[in-house]
This record gives C-alpha cells, sequence and structure tokens, in this order.
C-alpha cells in the first residue's frame, strides 16, 4: 500500500474543491439564465417585445400595399431605405410629421422613403395624405413589427441593402435630429457610424 504525501493530499483536497466549486457555478449559470427567460417573458406569459437596435437585419415584412391593398412584402433591396412606423392614432407622429416631410424632402430620392404601419390599410392611407407623406407605404403584420422591435411610434430607420440597420430613432425629431438623419441616410456606403441613435 502506498503511503500519500501531504502534498499528494493537498492536491487531492485541492482538486475536489476545484470540482465543488465548478459545480456550484455552473448550477449558478443555470439559475440566472432560467431567471432571464422568466423576467423576459410579461405578465402575460407572452414575451417581451424587443428593440430596434443598430445591426440588426430586418427580414422581409409581410403585409398589403396601402395605395392599392393589394397584399405585399416589403424588402429591403434599394441602396438604402428609410422606414417611417407611424399609426394614425399617434398623436407624436402628427406632431413629427413637418419635420418627417422636410426628412423626406431633403433626401430625395436619393434614399428610398417608405412608411410602414399596421391595421387595415384605408385609415393608413388617409392618414399619410392628411399629414403630408408623399411616399411608399406598407400596412405590416403586428406579429413582424413586434418580432423586430418595431414597438414605439413614431421611429425612424436607415435600412442598407440587405436589411442592416444602420441607425434607429425614436420619437419626434427635432431640427438638428433631422439634419443628423440627413446626413447619416445620403453618406457614401460604409462611412455611416454603427452605433445607435435614438430620439427620447
Amino acid at each position: 500500500m502506498k503511503v500519500l504525501s501531504s502534498r499528494d493530499v493537498l492536491f487531492g483536497v485541492a482538486g475536489v474543491a476545484l470540482a465543488v466549486q465548478a459545480f456550484v457555478v455552473n448550477r449558478r449559470v443555470v439559475e440566472l439564465r432560467e431567471r432571464v427567460e422568466e423576467l423576459a417573458t410579461s405578465s402575460t406569459g407572452r414575451p417581451v417585445p424587443r428593440s430596434i437596435r443598430v445591426g440588426d437585419v430586418l427580414p422581409p415584412a409581410p403585409g398589403q400595399r396601402v395605395h392599392d391593398g393589394a397584399k405585399a412584402t416589403l424588402t429591403f433591396d434599394a441602396p438604402r431605405t428609410l422606414v417611417y412606423f407611424v399609426s394614425p392614432k399617434c398623436g407624436a407622429c402628427t406632431t413629427a410629421a413637418p419635420e418627417i416631410r422636410r426628412l423626406q424632402q431633403s433626401v430625395g430620392t436619393r434614399v428610398r422613403n417608405v412608411a410602414i404601419g399596421w391595421g387595415s390599410p384605408e385609415p393608413l392611407a388617409r392618414y399619410l395624405r392628411d399629414i403630408g407623406f408623399q411616399v411608399e407605404a406598407y400596412s405590416i403584420s403586428p406579429k413582424w413589427l413586434s418580432e423586430v422591435g418595431f414597438t414605439r411610434t413614431p421611429s425612424i430607420a436607415l435600412v442598407a441593402p440587405g436589411g442592416r440597420l444602420e441607425g434607429v430613432w425614436q420619437g419626434a425629431p427635432s431640427p438638428e435630429v433631422t439634419d443628423g438623419i440627413v446626413a447619416r441616410a445620403i453618406a457614401p456606403p460604409g462611412t455611416v457610424r454603427s452605433e445607435p441613435a435614438a430620439v427620447q
């Protein structure tokens, strides 16, 4: 029978202690993951809507064209697209309309301008006409809007070809913010900074 030295015993005890510590840490990580998942669920049991972020890639958006009500899918294959998320019931959207019209006029045809909303196309078409938006418009599936994180109106997103978000602004833009959006929207490809910008 081999007699263990104090060094062998010390290494054995240290190995057991490390194994126990690794088990405890692993169990704590599992508990924290479960807690995060629990916190990411609302009291109704449905996932809490995520927020749209710069760098996200928007998939094609199923919906209807507002001008004729035909089923259509909004894709992001133009050089760049400014997306305006509005609602006929949104007071801030109406307040923001003059700045958004100025933004649309400033970028002109250098950038594709698209308004999106949800619900029946007719009220959205009327609303866009009333506030002077002369842009391509879609009534988008609420499921898509929630999944990608369009949860606040008004929101403006600058989308690169392929659907990658280059900028996101939420709330009514000030004139200074509008000028910044114009500069980013007409900047040469690859020169737009990647950090998010938000209007509170």
